[in-house]
């Protein structure tokens, strides 16, 4: 390893260099400056796991176009979403330039472009200047049936295609120079809906040039169970189409198709219900193949596995990501790239501190006899969990079997803000590769330190068993809702939890479905508290209806010792759960401004609500067992925190205290004597929620 000092605009910085060995006739080097480390996110392991691999030859991680000098324009330093190809020695990628991956302060402006190339004639050494396909171009084609996502493929003589949201463009000098083909792929053509793309474009014996795509927005639960194939025999020019309904399960959103040997296999993120494995809580990836090449195809869920991020269908299938499959003709494998956005491989999906991409195999033979379980060959990049982090994409990448190398092409850096392209090249020797990745630590969750622990570090953890219930919210919504009682708006709210859930002591169940519930619901044995957030009472109905038919249930759970959080008396809605536990609330008095706090305190205490209350929950008879209550309800804002700091009991208010301060107060009341009241503004902070649950367990299971 040698290690260089360079100049670039007035700022020195290094730039580490790994020499590796021969594989073919190619020799890999990877060069990682100060910045490409911050857009990578490596952590240690990882980077001295690439070390080890690039002194063997195996694996190698180099920039292709980054947030700077020429591919920096205007306000898009996203630089994102590629896809390749190659004809002849040349390796062409594609890539958008944007302002941020979604939302974020700047807006598009005249340098966003969905379709920018870039090209390689060294095998990935160096890279041309950017070019905008656009350009090329003097009107879009009316009607295109490419929706998001753009498509490469590379004809048997050399002929490059591109499928993008603009039409079909057609480079004969290895992109060179590109031809936009008027009127191809558009409503003249095509009288099927608009498809999300697969990355890819593949050759059929008979069909000719293929594309696969599923129909449906950029908008779930928009996307059905279909596959859409269009076809062109004349080099791009006329397409045809056709479409296949599939099982409800397979939902194959941006799918991937390859072709060997006469067989077709399609590869894809799936984003239908049906894929979420409740019991693991992972997103399978679904995949589609056919031994004649064509449709029909036979649709199976596989082991290949995302780690489940959000509270519905409209967000946790997102930790899935766009596939590249190709043919690995040392190996004799069928090989797939794939990503894992908030985890790592099998049995390591869900530490939530972490962003990889993983290599996976399959025998052909083993596809043909209809078998779906791939091997986990190791993780090719993983990347330090970091707040707003985005990536990867790994779509479209190049088979170059003359080096004796394939190439991964994956975007790295921040959903708001610079994010770049990267090479990921590795060798063809997945048996010798896959030794070296195997040996990759798993990378350890995050302990908190004994001072952001609080009062919780004198507690032992109690194995409290909690089952959260949060149906699902609107989509449009962009926020992750996570009780008990605190809502965040988070990138990953689960993954942010975990590590105070695990060093508590918390198992934790989150139901998100009438089907998670019902099957949660019949294991209630092993369960101490059941929470109900409070927007689950509008949105969707089973919850009413479940609570309707099974009162006696649930008021029998709570007086055999099972604990319920929830706000009760808000709305009418809640006063059915009130009616279940009996419970009065009407009868609860509202306190005007002015009023005496005390004596409202000491009217409150004597109603039949609070008696009923307290004995229908204080299950434990203990001056230390949890009260829950919704105490708060009756009052102005003003008055609630000085109120519930007065009651005589702990409680629990799931009720509105407003933003931050819902945190503070709800600690304070759980401990007031051993807690430091601490105070939010708009966002609560993660060692408030810690403070907090440390003193919910200071209260259920006190330390010994």
């Amino acid at each position: 390893m040698t290690r260089k000092s360079l100049c670039s605009a007035g700022k020195c910085f290094c730039i580490i260099t790994l020499t590796m060995m021969a594989i073919g006739c190619r020799t890999m080097t990877t060069q990682l400056s100060p910045g490409d480390r911050k857009l990578l996110c490596m952590d240690a392991d990882m980077s001295e796991m690439l070390e080890g691999c690039a002194s063997r030859g195996l694996l190698e991680i180099a920039p292709v176009a980054l947030p700077e000098g020429e591919h920096l324009l205007g306000v898009n330093d996203h630089i994102c979403h590629p896809v390749a190809t190659m004809s002849g020695d040349t390796i062409i990628v594609m890539y958008a330039r944007n302002a941020s991956h979604w939302g974020g302060e700047d807006k598009p402006d005249k340098y966003t472009n969905p379709c920018v190339i870039t090209r390689s004639m060294d095998g990935g050494r160096t890279w041309s200047g950017p070019v905008a396909i656009t350009t090329f171009m003097k009107k879009r084609t009316k009607g295109c049936r490419a929706g998001f996502g753009n498509a490469f493929g590379t004809l048997p003589d050399g002929t490059v295609i591109c499928l993008v949201r603009y039409g079909v463009f057609r480079s004969r000098d290895q992109g060179a120079t590109w031809e936009h083909l008027k009127g191809a792929y558009g409503e003249q053509q095509l009288k099927g809906l608009q498809t999300n793309m697969g990355p890819n474009l593949i050759v059929h014996p008979v069909h000719g040039l293929v594309a696969a795509g599923n129909s449906g927005r950029d908008k779930p639960p928009d996307f059905p169970p279909t596959i859409w194939l269009r076809w062109s025999q004349d080099a791009g020019e006329t397409w045809s189409e056709a479409k296949q309904d599939l099982p409800k399960f397979a939902v194959p959103v941006e799918p991937t198709p390859f072709m060997h040997d006469g067989a077709m296999l399609v590869l894809g993120r799936s984003h239908s219900k049906e894929a979420l494995d409740t019991k693991n809580q992972v997103w399978r990836y679904t995949q589609l193949y056919s031994r004649t090449g064509w449709m029909p195809f036979t649709a199976s869920l596989t082991n290949i596995t995302a780690s489940q991020v959000g509270i519905d269908t409209g967000h946790g299938p997102w930790a899935q990501d766009t596939t590249e499959v190709s043919y690995n003709p040392v190996s004799k494998r069928v090989e797939a790239v794939v990503t894992n956005r908030t985890g790592g491989g099998p049995g390591r999906e869900h530490p939530g501190n972490q962003q990889t991409i993983n290599l996976w195999s399959i025998a052909p033979e083993e596809l043909a006899e209809g078998r779906s379980q791939w091997h986990f060959e190791g993780t090719l990049l993983r990347r330090r969990k970091i707040r707003g982090m985005d990536g990867m994409h790994p779509g479209g990448g190049v088979i170059d079997a003359k080096n004796g190398v394939a190439h991964t092409f994956v975007y790295c850096g921040f959903r708001l803000g610079p994010s770049g392209i990267y090479r990921v090249t590795r060798s063809l020797d997945t048996r010798a590769l896959s030794r070296q990745l195997q040996k990759l630590p798993v990378m350890a969750a995050p302990t908190p330190s004994r001072k952001e622990l609080g009062p919780a570090a004198k507690i032992k953890p109690c194995g409290l068993r909690m089952l959260f219930i949060h149906p699902a919210t609107p989509a449009g919504m962009k926020r992750a809702w996570y009780e008990p009682p605190v809502k965040g708006r988070f990138t990953d709210a689960a993954s942010n939890y975990a590590p105070w859930f695990t060093r508590l002591g918390l198992q934790v169940r989150h139901v998100h479905t009438l089907a998670q519930f019902l099957e949660a619901w019949s294991d209630r044995t092993e369960i101490d508290v059941v929470t109900i957030a409070d927007h689950a009472w509008k949105r969707p109905t089973w919850l009413r209806h479940w609570l309707a038919k099974s009162g006696n249930e649930l008021l029998e759970y709570v007086r055999n010792g099972g604990a319920l959080v929830t706000e009760v008396g808000r709305d009418p809605q809640e006063k059915l759960l009130a009616k279940l536990l009996e419970l009065d609330i009407e009868k609860l008095p509202r306190l005007g401004k002015g009023e005496d706090i005390d004596a409202w305190i000491d009217v409150v205490q004597k109603t039949p609500f609070s008696r009923r209350l307290l004995k229908t929950i204080d299950t434990r008879n203990s001056d230390d067992s949890l009260v829950l209550s919704s105490y708060a309800e009756p009052l102005p804002t003003w008055a609630r925190f000085t109120v519930c700091s007065k009651m005589d009991r702990p409680v629990i208010v799931a009720g509105h205290l407003g933003k931050g301060r819902i945190v503070a107060a709800t600690a304070e009341i759980l401990n007031p004597t051993n807690f430091a009241a601490v105070h939010t503004k708009s966002r609560f902070r993660e060692e408030d929620l810690l403070q907090l649950w440390g003193n919910l367990l200071y209260w259920v299971g006190k330390e010994e």
